[in-house]
């Protein structure tokens, strides 16, 4: 008779065969030996032949908000990703004649606000005609103008109720003040702010924003960006380094003015020919004196003339030093305006009177900030330009373990375990209040990675139900699947 049996203090088998004579067969060899050489949390344990357990600890993933607007997250491996809000800023350049705008991408564009001064001013001109002795001013439009003693009342109406930004004073005294429309952006306290525009329509809105308004010093305006940061951009300085100062002066060596116009170029007006002998040969009302260069002094006496509009034909009737009455048809210098915004939305901000009495509505391009509802905004530009502004956020869900110890096929329902965890956290601070969640179909499901030695995932629902398949048992007990969830 044979027999086989094991002795627990060699770990071996004995085999006493048909001679009696008893054979060692060592099997220590067999006996498995597991080494766990990570530190996380114990997902499962190992015992080897010899009784000996072991540990077996999946790696922590982590995502730390750093208190700067960024977030790290650490990976199973290691590695380390820190990502951020995308933001813009603008900001006065050092050179204190332009802005640098830094879009999302990081990219500064430099706005040079003296070349935009330079094209859209138009140089005028000024020179003395000799033989007319008069001033003559060549406009903007290269008309020449002779500078008439009449005075031309031009008639402004005010038909908006905001903040004065500048007064209109015709030809008889009369003052009216201009006045634009005040917008408005309210903090409502919650996280919420309602903006009203120019046409008084109101948009309320809770996204991270940008917003630009003018200082209190009413020489600056503040731009605060994503962040919170205020930005001053003082406007005087732009002004001071961009504007081109013209200059008249007299040249006392030459006797002639000197012009200098917004070119830089400087225009010489000879008065060489106006220094003269005074002899007064009129007997009216003494307007001035003059001294010639031997100290003699002349009174200068003007001769009475009248002027006076005619209401019935629009003429003014000048009655000069002869008594002679000259009519002078003012019918060309009425002024004239065009409204040549054609936008849906406008906003009225002031009329134009001309002489004629013939009225004309100013208009302003109206903007807009829609709220979209799917948590974007659209924003129209007066040259009806729109923006569409995307605030979605993406996370992801708490640890899920799976069993991976056989082959099959198998169901997580994923966002029911995202729920179950955030309602029940194992500990939190005092103050905390409960973690908001997201309901199933307000959420899009995302596998990023697995272990496809091990796992193969057949699909994901819109309900958040993952499918998979093991397809075969980890030799180490471990494996991994990636999920990540985004607002829709």
């Amino acid at each position: 008779v044979t027999s086989l049996s094991f002795n627990n203090t060699t770990n071996a088998l004995e085999y006493v065969d048909e001679n009696g004579n008893t054979n060692t067969i060592a099997i220590t060899t067999l006996v498995s030996v597991m080494a766990d050489i990570n530190d996380g949390k114990i997902i499962a344990t190992h015992t080897s032949g010899d009784g000996t357990v072991t540990n077996i600890e999946e790696t922590i993933t982590t995502l730390v908000d750093n208190g700067n607007g960024t977030f790290t997250y650490v990976s199973e491996n290691g590695t380390s990703t820190t990502y951020d809000e995308t933001t813009t800023t603008v900001a006065l350049n050092i050179d204190d004649n332009s802005f640098d705008y830094t879009d999302e991408d990081g990219i500064v564009t430099n706005i040079n606000l003296c070349n935009v001064v330079d094209n859209c001013e138009t140089v005028t001109s000024l020179s003395f005609n000799n033989t007319t002795n008069a001033l003559e001013y060549v406009d903007e439009n290269g008309n020449t103008n002779t500078i008439a003693i009449t005075t031309l009342v031009s008639v402004m109406a005010d038909i908006n109720d905001g903040k004065i930004i500048a007064t209109h004073t015709s030809g008889d005294g009369t003052v009216t003040n201009i006045e634009e429309t005040v917008t408005t952006l309210v903090d409502n306290g919650n996280g919420t702010f309602t903006y009203v525009s120019e046409n008084g329509t109101s948009t309320t809105y809770d996204e991270t924003t940008t917003t630009v308004a003018l200082n209190i010093d009413d020489n600056s305006f503040d731009y605060t960006d994503e962040d919170g940061i205020v930005t001053n951009i003082n406007l005087c300085n732009v002004v001071d380094n961009c504007e081109t100062v013209t200059s008249l002066s007299f040249n006392n060596i030459s006797n002639a003015i000197e012009y200098i116009d917004e070119n830089g170029i400087t225009n010489s007006i000879a008065l060489g020919d106006l220094v003269s002998v005074m002899a007064d040969i009129n007997d009216g009302k003494i307007i001035a004196t003059h001294t010639s260069g031997d100290g003699t002094v002349t009174n200068i006496e003007e001769t009475v003339t009248s002027i006076a509009l005619n209401g019935s034909t629009n003429e003014l009737e000048y009655t000069d030093e002869n008594g002679t009455t000259n009519a002078v048809d003012l019918s060309s210098l009425f002024s004239s305006a065009t409204d040549l915004n054609g936008a849906a939305s406008v906003n009225v901000i002031a009329s134009h009177t001309s002489g004629d009495g013939t009225t004309t509505n100013i208009e302003e391009t109206v903007t807009s900030l829609v709220d979209n509802g799917n948590k974007t905004f659209t924003y129209t530009s007066e040259d009806g330009t729109t923006t569409t502004i995307d605030n979605k956020d993406c996370f992801y869900p708490p640890t899920i373990p799976i069993d991976a110890s056989t082959t099959g096929s198998f169901v997580i329902d994923m966002h029911a375990n995202y729920i179950s965890q955030y309602a029940t956290p194992v500990i939190s601070s005092p103050s905390a209040g409960v973690i908001p969640t997201k309901a199933a179909l307000d959420l899009d499901y995302h596998v990023l990675d697995y272990d496809n030695s091990v796992i193969s995932v057949t699909g994901v629902t819109d309900l958040g139900v993952l499918n998979y398949d093991i397809i075969s048992v980890p030799t180490n007990n471990c494996t991994y699947i990636n999920i990540l969830f985004c607002e829709n």
